[in-house]
């Protein structure tokens, strides 16, 4: 069975495996990450901070959050963009 691509970011900037690196979301769950960029049909652009357990996102889409915290401690300073496939 073939799977669909549901979302797609990538981020640039320290605390990731790679310094330019996308995740893809599947419809049915799953999702791949993998360095460098995957083409896609832009529709957000986001600042994401993770201090501690804490994460900040401003996002041109959903605005200014926090989300939950993870239960993990981590530092990360991304620059996001989010898409959907390109048909």
């Amino acid at each position: 069975m073939e799977k669909h691509i549901d979302r797609i970011f990538t981020e640039i900037g320290i605390g990731n495996e790679t310094f330019i690196n996308t995740e893809v979301e599947y419809t049915d769950g799953t999702e791949d990450r993998r360095p460098g960029f995957h083409k896609m049909k832009l529709n957000d652009i986001y600042l994401r901070l993770w201090w501690g357990e804490a994460t900040y996102i401003a996002s041109i889409e959903k605005g200014f959050f926090k989300k939950p915290k993870t239960g993990r401690k981590k530092f990360k300073l991304l620059l996001g963009f989010g898409g959907l496939e390109r048909q």
